[in-house]
């Protein structure tokens, strides 16, 4: 996301349009989930003004509509796609197709998975997220197999630490009853590594509970890799700082990464 109802004011000017900030978003971190195409197909002119408020080193990892992965399961989805690709065209070589696939797709249906990826354009990054346990369990090769031919990447949505104890808000009970509980998995199939890491409500937790993860990506980007990691709390009020924090902690790792953007300053919200 690149707007919340806490963030203006706090991370963004509190009078900025809705259609700003993006660019205000871009500010704090370098890259976005597009969590919104998974519930409908944004019009080509919606995502041109996504490109016309980012530079051309921003990442938008789009998700695929719910029709493709969950409801078609990857199968007869021409159309479908075809409306899709035009519409977030715009993008270019920016757009990194997001396939999260329901916890119900497994290792049966790992062919259609490899045929519908292998159909995808040529230009654009394909990344995966699975949430069925075999997959992280025996079935692995074979799924390892399948995106390795079809030169995609394996995203893991690492939820362990916010499942370590029970929920204590009302935030982290709704991520309880929706999110996976599935292993923690740190291998990278491809040069652009994708993470989706959970914490929970205390920040003093969620900054505890990365800290493998800061280890993994710097290695990552010394072997040459070029990684990106979302992260996210039940309520995400606080994402972007957390996201810019992380980063920091890598650099130290890592000291020649560079530095995310400035932040626009914040003015306090005025009478007139």
């Amino acid at each position: 996301m690149w707007t919340h109802k806490v963030w203006p004011g706090r991370f963004f000017p509190p009078s900025l349009p809705a259609k700003e900030r993006l660019r205000a978003y871009a500010g704090w971190c370098n890259a976005v989930e597009g969590n919104t195409t998974f519930y409908a197909i944004p019009t080509r002119k919606t995502v041109e003004t996504w490109a016309q408020q980012t530079g051309p080193d921003f990442r938008f990892v789009v998700k695929l509509p719910k029709v493709v992965t969950h409801e078609r399961r990857l199968v007869g989805v021409e159309s479908e796609m075809r409306a899709f690709l035009d519409a977030i065209e715009p993008l270019g070589e920016r757009a990194v197709l997001w396939t999260q696939l329901p916890g119900s797709f497994g290792p049966s249906d790992v062919d259609a998975l490899g045929r519908f990826l292998r159909r995808l354009p040529a230009g654009l990054r394909r990344a995966v997220e699975v949430r069925h346990p075999e997959f992280f369990a025996d079935a692995g090769a074979m799924l390892e197999g399948a995106l390795a031919h079809a030169n995609a990447e394996w995203v893991p949505f690492d939820t362990t630490v916010f499942f370590q104890r029970p929920p204590t808000s009302e935030a982290e009970q709704d991520a309880w009853a929706k999110k996976p509980r599935l292993p923690r998995r740190t291998q990278a199939l491809t040069d652009q590594p994708i993470v989706r890491y959970l914490g929970r409500d205390s920040i003093e937790e969620t900054v505890e509970g990365w800290q493998p993860w800061t280890e993994v990506v710097a290695s990552w980007l010394r072997e040459g890799r070029s990684p990106t990691v979302f992260l996210h709390t039940p309520d995400n009020d606080d994402a972007p700082a957390l996201a810019r924090r992380f980063h920091d902690d890598v650099r130290k790792l890592v000291p020649g990464l560079d530095a995310l953007p400035e932040p626009e300053p914040v003015e306090p919200a005025t009478l007139f």
